[in-house]
Protein backbone atom coordinates (compact mmCIF):
# COMPACT_ATOMS: atom_id res chain seq x y z
CA UNK A 1 0.00 0.00 0.00
CA UNK A 2 1.25 3.51 -0.83
CA UNK A 3 0.64 6.68 0.12
CA UNK A 4 -1.33 9.52 -2.15
CA UNK A 5 -3.28 11.75 -2.37
CA UNK A 6 -6.82 12.50 -3.65
CA UNK A 7 -7.24 15.76 -5.83
CA UNK A 8 -9.32 16.04 -8.67
CA UNK A 9 -10.74 12.57 -8.37
CA UNK A 10 -7.66 11.07 -9.03
CA UNK A 11 -4.45 9.71 -6.30
CA UNK A 12 -1.57 11.52 -6.50
CA UNK A 13 1.37 9.70 -5.17
CA UNK A 14 3.55 11.02 -2.51
CA UNK A 15 6.71 10.25 -1.48
CA UNK A 16 9.54 11.54 1.28
CA UNK A 17 12.84 13.22 0.94
CA UNK A 18 14.27 12.09 4.47
CA UNK A 19 13.33 9.17 7.33
CA UNK A 20 11.68 11.66 9.64
CA UNK A 21 8.56 11.88 11.91
CA UNK A 22 6.09 13.31 11.39
CA UNK A 23 7.00 12.42 7.75
CA UNK A 24 6.97 15.27 5.00
CA UNK A 25 5.28 13.79 2.30
CA UNK A 26 5.15 15.86 -1.79
CA UNK A 27 3.89 15.10 -4.98
CA UNK A 28 5.64 12.21 -6.56
CA UNK A 29 7.00 13.19 -9.33
CA UNK A 30 8.49 10.02 -10.70
CA UNK A 31 4.58 8.25 -10.76
CA UNK A 32 1.94 9.58 -12.84
CA UNK A 33 -1.40 9.91 -10.98
CA UNK A 34 -3.68 6.88 -11.07
CA UNK A 35 -7.08 7.72 -13.11
CA UNK A 36 -9.29 6.04 -10.46
CA UNK A 37 -9.49 5.24 -7.41
CA UNK A 38 -11.24 1.75 -5.92
CA UNK A 39 -10.11 1.60 -2.32
CA UNK A 40 -8.73 3.53 0.52
CA UNK A 41 -6.93 1.54 3.05
CA UNK A 42 -5.72 4.38 5.57
CA UNK A 43 -7.20 7.40 5.93
CA UNK A 44 -5.24 9.83 8.09
CA UNK A 45 -5.06 13.41 9.22
CA UNK A 46 -2.59 15.16 7.09
CA UNK A 47 -1.51 18.57 7.92
CA UNK A 48 -0.90 20.36 4.70
CA UNK A 49 1.18 23.23 3.92
CA UNK A 50 3.81 24.83 1.36
CA UNK A 51 7.07 24.92 0.74
CA UNK A 52 9.23 26.80 -1.71
CA UNK A 53 10.18 24.81 -4.61
CA UNK A 54 14.23 24.41 -4.66
CA UNK A 55 14.06 26.88 -1.56
CA UNK A 56 13.55 29.67 -3.34
CA UNK A 57 17.21 29.77 -4.52
CA UNK A 58 17.51 27.21 -7.36
CA UNK A 59 17.62 27.67 -11.09
CA UNK A 60 13.91 26.92 -11.06
CA UNK A 61 12.58 29.24 -8.73
CA UNK A 62 15.30 32.27 -8.61
CA UNK A 63 12.75 34.65 -7.15
CA UNK A 64 10.94 32.58 -4.83
CA UNK A 65 7.26 32.61 -6.45
CA UNK A 66 6.85 28.81 -6.93
CA UNK A 67 5.49 26.46 -4.46
CA UNK A 68 3.96 22.92 -3.78
CA UNK A 69 1.84 21.25 -1.08
CA UNK A 70 3.73 19.24 1.96
CA UNK A 71 1.72 16.80 4.07
CA UNK A 72 2.78 16.16 7.73
CA UNK A 73 1.77 12.52 8.48
CA UNK A 74 2.16 10.64 12.09
CA UNK A 75 4.39 7.59 11.18
CA UNK A 76 1.86 5.99 13.92
CA UNK A 77 -1.56 7.25 11.81
CA UNK A 78 0.21 4.70 9.22
CA UNK A 79 -0.79 0.99 9.08
CA UNK A 80 1.44 -1.41 9.17
CA UNK A 81 2.47 -2.30 5.45
CA UNK A 82 2.09 1.04 4.17
CA UNK A 83 5.12 1.76 1.83
CA UNK A 84 6.30 5.62 1.22
CA UNK A 85 8.61 6.18 -1.34
CA UNK A 86 12.08 7.72 -0.22
CA UNK A 87 13.05 10.42 -2.64
CA UNK A 88 16.43 12.14 -1.10
CA UNK A 89 16.15 14.53 -4.25
CA UNK A 90 12.99 15.76 -3.06
CA UNK A 91 14.79 17.65 -0.58
CA UNK A 92 15.21 21.33 -0.45
CA UNK A 93 18.14 22.83 0.50
CA UNK A 94 18.04 26.47 2.60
Amino acid sequence: VELGVIRDGRLQPLCCWQEADPVELVWDEDEEPLESVYDVYNAVDAFPQQRLIDGGLGPNNPHGEESEDVYFVDRSDLSEGTVVALREDREVWW
